[in-house]
């Protein structure tokens, strides 16, 4: 399976300072390595040192061994045995190099270890992460001289930190190594499953066939490779069925709780409507009696009214008739002077007497029936006081049990005791019980106070709690953000490589830059502390830097190809003026300079005619061409040639003029030249000959001017030699033209080799333009941070995050101390002061208490009152025996005054027969019959008199009476009124109370009262104390299940009104009585939020709550299997299902691929499981349900699905509480979640010529040959090992290690293994005697044979590289 991505290889291992090497270096080549030699060579103890030791630090002794035993110890590698090595302390190194197959990417693992003989081993890891490599550009030793030898030291852990600086990471323990390494090369998501391909790796190291391999082991080894679920996969839905169960056990406790507080709530209804109908009866009674009063009041004004005028009359009468009196008591005095009148008169006088004695006796009779009815009524209240006073005292008894009992129970009985005997012993007197109440309402307000730290005690607790769980909550959400921190920090670190690894592929394209590795190692450390204390800018600034110099090198270039263009374009454009100059000239003159061109054309304008010299001559025939090159030339140097002539005198401005000075004799330059005018010339050529005769020719004696034929000449003391031209330009008219005509074919030349020229510079400058553009592109595409940066804000929010939480957990976990510190200060104190007090230290036993205590204070007080009464009692028969007494002696004096009235009016009536007689005896009638008559009137009118004034006196007494009903009518109007208002406040009071379901809308008072006393009129004969105990007993039954809640009984009082205090009489007091009773009544509050409040509002609120953890659960119960369905976990099972499905098929595939020598033929499937219970379902069809989008299923389906995660769920749950370990429910839950366990393996074979697969068996692999067994074991490993690599990062290596690799397994087979490691893209170290590894199926292969004759100590080594098809020894200069 040739990978296309840029993985890390294993390149190099070396071992330095290490058992019996000094420092060796073992190159990979494709990241394979095959260790052979033979026994004792140190094959084994290489590769085990290497792997999986370098992998996660571990220096176990299992771990250095194949075999798994303690044997091999680290020490022992390091030190070797005393008396060998002569060692007590050693310190060596391990490590690993890792290289990208794509780019040129290092990173170096390794480990640092000490031992010290009979210590600990000290260890250290470190890894190198900026592309430096160990031995290249770091050394693991410092090199000291000794005795005129170098000698490698090894670093210590702190020098080896300050060579690796900010290049890489040095640990000291093996946990953080392991981190380091897992984090730079295999990128696993969490540290146990890269632990768990290190347990795989040691399994699959084993040198020989064991005999406990078969098919089922395999089986469970593959299972086991499968990746499971991770903590971190369930973590959500693990605390979410948490947080579900916990709302379920807050959802039955509202519901218990909700249950006992409707029960309560039950009682307490009736009791409040009971108490509401009470003062609404006793308000409209206070009403009705005081209308009532108010009438009688009323009535007694208009009687005293009517006896006042009744009195009035009445003294009126008895004027007259006094009136009426005076005039008969005078006739009766003139009659009274008769003699008879005397005995008349006593008659009279004594039947006066008679009746006024008999009226009196007769007024004795009746009061002595009042008086002796007053003494029977007073001996049956007597009587009756009596039975009181022993029903009083038993009451008083049962009153003093009863409070015995309450103040055992309210921790009160030592003081109870002593009060109750100082009673017992006063009972019959007055007792103060102000002493006892003040000590009782002492005891319940230490009660109270009690009662409040034990609430503040279980508030404490309960604070404790929800901190707890606040804490653990936060602490929950602290480790989600850490893992979160994790997340992105592994993240961070994986983009950081793969950001690197888009760096080096940026630099493999950016050849142009050249830079330095120095630099490229800087790039490499400073990504690697990227955000920590570098910024981006720092990795692109070597990186821009370079472009920056490239860019400035091409500019430099540029410029200098610029200015070379500039100055050919100049050349050019001089040539092509030149070349227009030579095309428009008719002759070529020689270079005459501008000043003298411009002074000819003025001697033109001002028509002076002159004639260069060039331009009127020619060579006569004849004249050697040489001669002429060299005259010309001559000519040229001295200036002659381009001189005037001119037939006048001229004033020579910027020029030069030939004046004539002919020798005619002589040898002159006429003999080599002659005039060539044309037509139109300015001068004549006899001009032109003088001036040609005027040069002399070889007269080396000339002091003016002369010239000689091999071009040398004189002008005056100067003498000199022209160097001859190359041909003949100027004098003659065709050689000018020639030389015209050559300059033209020159410069056309030189314009196109100039052309040539610009146009290699145009392509030089736009290559260097187009350099610098692909650069600045090229530098547009460097590798960005934004994701980065992005990916490390979301970890600064996640820190931040982190940071508060953990403040948070921080307060709370104080908030927590705090909380304790007052809960074991409460404690004490609390025990302390309860030590006397015999009761539990339990809150509702003291709530119970406090209870007790107040039922305690109303005993006390009924027992206050019920020994009032007896002493009232007592009071009243002490008043009813005297008044007995007093009645028995006034019966007695009536008696005897009834005697002697009885005795008086025998001898009166004797006394008037006498004077009858005697009467009689005297005979006058007439006198008599006057006589009588007047004491007849006067008699009629003293009865009239006297009856009136006894109906005046009545009337007087009367009104007296009315009077004194007035004052009381009055009184009783006024008790009344105030009775009204008492029971107004109280009533008014009540019904403001939020127990009560009447309202009183706008209703006035009475009318309220009316509505209550008709719709409560059922509870007329209800007793408020059985009401008052129903409460108390219901909420004592119910208070366990509403601890949380503190409910409180508790007694209210309305104030009574100060003329209460005051003396009331005997009458009026029963009605004050009564409605100081009921002035009190019993309140159930329950604590919600801090705060007292009724039943009925925690009624509600629970209410309210159930519905809202139902809809949370209902909620949360959708969300959890929609997570299980559509969501993380869902996904990830698809995902790991589908991957562990195309890993079978894999698998399959490469089994069915093979050709076994034998003929065999391996396949493997991975079979789905049916359901364990009806509710469950197969996988095969879970797995369909789970594979369709969720939009398409249906609720029957997912139902279905639903309903087999929750019985599955609910039966783990039930086997977890059964079972004797304890298993967290994230253990459950990965258990029920293990789709490992929802298929099994199932290993099948065939042979040659067998058409049928047959199910490998263990009894079926045992009877396999050795090879067979190899490739039915190897290969399901192998892929095993694949498998577990498939969940580190796409970049990490796939190593495995093999120790005495394919022992016992054929050629044919071997190389089929071999193929098998090859297709599955692994790095390994393998070790074996024999193998070479040279088969066909290796495409490469570094091999390196280890000796160590005679267990010497120093091991060679020898190095082979098989490169797929041949195998050659690398000489030392290639190693």
């Amino acid at each position: 399976m040739e990978s296309t991505k840029n993985k890390w290889q294993i390149n190099r291992a070396g071992l330095f300072n290490y058992w019996y090497y000094e420092d060796e270096v073992f190159d990979f080549a494709g990241g394979k390595l095959l260790l052979r030699g033979n026994n004792g060579a140190g094959k084994s103890v290489t590769m085990q040192s290497f792997l999986p030791v370098l992998l996660d630090g571990s220096t176990r002794p299992e771990r250095l061994d194949p075999f798994n035993s303690r044997a091999r110890r680290m020490e022992d590698y390091l030190l070797g045995e005393k008396e060998v090595s002569g060692l007590d302390e050693r310190t060596g190194y391990l490590y690993m190099e890792f290289k990208k197959n794509k780019t040129d990417q290092y990173m170096t693992i390794g480990i640092g270890l000490n031992a010290r003989r009979g210590k600990p081993l000290n260890f250290w890891g470190f890894v190198l992460t900026d592309n430096r490599r160990v031995g290249k550009d770091i050394l693991l030793y410092k090199v000291e001289k000794n005795e005129g030898r170098e000698e490698k030291i090894p670093l210590s852990r702190i020098q080896l930190r300050n060579q690796v600086g900010e290049g890489g990471h040095v640990v000291e323990t093996r946990k953080e190594y392991a981190g380091l390494v897992n984090q730079y090369i295999f990128g696993y998501e969490s540290i146990e499953e890269y632990e768990d391909l290190i347990k795989l790796l040691i399994q699959l190291r084993s040198p020989k066939l064991s005999k406990e391999f078969k098919p089922s082991v395999i089986f469970e080894i593959l299972e086991e490779a499968l990746p499971p679920l991770s903590d971190e996969d369930l973590r959500y839905l693990s605390d979410t069925i948490e947080h579900m169960d916990q709302t379920k056990q807050q959802l039955e406790q509202s519901e218990r709780e909700s249950e006992a507080v409707t029960a309560i709530n039950k009682v307490y209804t009736t009791y409040n409507q009971k108490v509401l109908y009470d003062q609404a009866k006793g308000y409209r009674e206070a009403v009705s009696n005081h209308e009532q009063a108010e009438a009688e009041r009323l009535a007694i004004l208009s009687k005293t009214a009517e006896l006042n005028a009744h009195i009035s009359e009445l003294n009126q009468e008895i004027s007259d008739h006094e009136d009426e009196k005076d005039t008969a008591d005078k006739q009766r005095t003139r009659l009274i002077q008769h003699e008879i009148w005397n005995l008349e008169k006593e008659k009279q006088d004594d039947l006066k007497k008679l009746q006024r004695l008999t009226d009196r006796l007769g007024n004795l009779k009746t009061r002595y029936s009042f008086e002796q009815k007053k003494e029977r009524v007073t001996r049956d209240v007597l009587d009756q006081t009596e039975l009181s006073i022993k029903r009083i005292k038993e009451s008083l008894a049962d009153s003093l049990d009863s409070l015995s009992d309450d103040a055992s129970r309210a921790g009160f009985s030592e003081t109870h005791s002593i009060n109750e005997e100082d009673f017992k012993a006063n009972t019959e007197s007055p007792f103060q019980f102000n002493a006892w109440v003040n000590q009782a309402e002492k005891h319940y307000s230490y009660l109270q106070k009690t009662v409040e730290e034990l609430r503040e005690f279980e508030s404490l607790k309960n604070q404790h709690t929800e901190k707890d769980s606040e804490l653990g909550k936060a602490k929950l959400e602290l480790d989600r953000k850490r893992d979160e921190e994790k997340d992105w920090e592994s993240w961070l670190s994986e983009e950081k490589q793969k950001q690197l690894n888009a760096i080096h592929e940026w630099l493999a394209e950016a050849d142009y830059l050249h830079l330095s590795e120095e630099k490229i190692q800087h790039v490499s450390r400073a990504l690697d502390r990227l955000f920590v204390d570098t910024r981006y800018e720092q990795i692109e600034a070597p990186i821009r830097d370079a472009v920056s110099a490239f860019e400035s090198d091409k500019l430099r270039t540029l410029a200098e190809l610029e200015t070379r263009k500039n100055a050919e374009q100049q050349l050019k454009n001089d040539r092509e003026s030149e070349l227009s100059e030579w095309k428009n000239r008719k002759d070529p003159d020689p270079d005459t300079h501008p000043l003298t061109k411009e002074a000819r054309i003025k001697l033109k304008d001002q028509g002076i005619r002159a004639v260069p010299l060039y331009n009127a001559v020619e060579f006569h025939e004849g004249v050697p061409e040489a001669t002429q090159n060299r005259l010309e030339a001559a000519l040229i140097e001295t200036g002659l040639l381009d001189a005037l002539i001119t037939a006048e005198g001229i004033e020579v401005e910027h020029d030069r003029v030939l004046r004539p000075d002919p020798q005619l004799m002589a040898y002159t330059l006429a003999d080599f030249l002659k005039p060539d005018l044309d037509t139109a010339s300015e001068v004549t050529e006899s001009q032109v000959d003088d001036v040609l005769r005027s040069i002399l020719i070889d007269d080396s004696s000339s002091k003016v001017l002369s010239l000689s034929e091999d071009g040398r000449y004189t002008i005056g003391p100067l003498v000199g030699h022209a160097v001859p031209v190359e041909s003949v330009r100027f004098i003659g008219s065709h050689a000018r033209e020639r030389y015209r005509e050559e300059q033209i074919v020159r410069i056309q030349k030189e314009l196109k080799e100039s052309q040539i020229r610009l146009d290699e510079l145009d392509i030089k400058m736009n290559e260097n333009r187009q350099a610098i553009v692909q650069a600045k592109a090229h530098l547009l595409d460097f590798p960005d941070d934004e994701d980065l940066s992005e990916g490390y804000s979301n970890l600064l929010s996640v820190q931040l995050r982190i940071e508060r939480l953990d403040e948070n957990v921080n307060d709370l976990s104080e908030t927590l101390k705090a909380i304790s510190a007052a809960i074991r200060s409460l404690k004490v104190k609390l025990d302390r002061q309860t030590i006397s007090d015999g009761l539990q230290l339990d809150l509702m036993v003291y709530v119970k208490a406090l209870d007790t205590m107040r039922l305690y204070e109303k005993g006390l007080a009924e027992l206050k009152g019920t020994h009032l009464q007896l002493i009232n009692h007592y009071e009243k028969r002490s008043d009813l025996t005297e008044k007995l007494i007093e009645l028995e002696g006034t019966l007695l004096d009536i008696k005897d005054e009834t005697a002697t009235y009885q005795r008086d009016i025998d001898r009166l009536e004797k006394e008037i027969e006498q004077i009858e007689e005697q009467m009689a005896k005297e005979g006058v009638q007439d006198i008599k019959d006057q006589i009588q008559a007047t004491l007849r009137k006067l008699s009629e009118l003293d009865d009239l008199l006297k009856s009136k004034q006894e109906e005046r006196t009545r009337k007087e007494t009367e009104l007296t009476f009315t009077s004194d009903q007035i004052v009381e009518k009055e009184s009783q109007q006024t008790f009344w009124n105030k009775m009204k208002i008492a029971w107004a406040q109280t009533f008014s009071e009540e019904s403001k109370r939020n127990v009560h379901s009447i309202e009183r809308n706008d209703q006035s008072l009475e009318a309220y009262a009316d509505t209550i006393l008709l719709s409560l009129d059922h509870l007329s004969k209800q007793e408020i104390s059985q009401l008052s105990g129903s409460l108390s007993r219901k909420r004592n039954d119910h208070q366990d299940n509403l601890i949380e809640y503190g409910p409180v009984q508790r007694t209210v009082y309305s104030d009574i009104p100060d003329w209460m205090n005051e003396a009331i009489s005997g009458s009026h007091a029963i009605y004050v009585e009564r409605w100081k009773n009921a002035r009190s009544r019993e309140l159930v509050e329950l604590h919600l939020q801090g705060k007292r409040v009724s039943p009925y509002l925690v009624a509600d609120h629970l209410k309210s709550e159930r519905e809202r953890q139902q809809v949370y659960l209902d909620k949360q119960d959708r969300k959890l299997y929609e997570e299980i369905l559509f969501q993380s976990v869902g996904n990830k099972l698809r995902a790991r299902i589908g991957r562990a499905e195309r890993w079978v098929e894999e698998m399959k595939a490469l089994m069915e691929s093979r050709n076994d020598s034998s003929g065999l033929l391996f396949s493997i499937r991975w079979k789905p499981r049916t359901a364990e219970t009806e509710d469950e379902m197969d996988t095969k069809d879970l797995l369909s349900l789970l594979r369709q989008k969720a939009e398409l299923l249906s609720e029957e389906d997912i139902a279905k699905v639903t309903t087999h995660f929750r019985t599955k769920i609910s039966r783990a749950k039930a086997l977890m509480k059964e079972g004797t370990e304890m298993q967290t429910l994230l253990q459950v839950l990965k258990q029920v979640l293990d789709y490992r366990n929802w298929f099994s393996f199932e290993l099948s074979y065939q042979r040659t010529g067998d058409g049928r697969k047959r199910q490998l068996t263990d009894n079926q692999f045992y009877k396999f040959s050795g090879g067979e067994k190899a490739r039915a074991m190897y290969i399901p490993l192998f892929i095993a090992s694949y498998s577990r690599y498939l969940e580190a990062s796409d970049e990490a290596p796939f190593i495995l290690s093999m120790d005495e690799a394919f022992a016992g397994v054929d050629d044919h087979n071997i190389a089929d293994l071999f193929e098998v490691l090859e297709e599955l893209g692994f790095n390994y170290i393998i070790n074996s005697q024999g193998l070479w590894g040279d088969y066909p199926t290796v495409t490469e292969l570094a091999i390196s044979e280890l000796f160590r004759p005679q267990n010497a100590d120093h091991v060679a080594v020898i190095r082979y590289v098989w490169d797929g098809s041949k195998r050659r020894l690398i000489a030392h200069e290639e190693s």
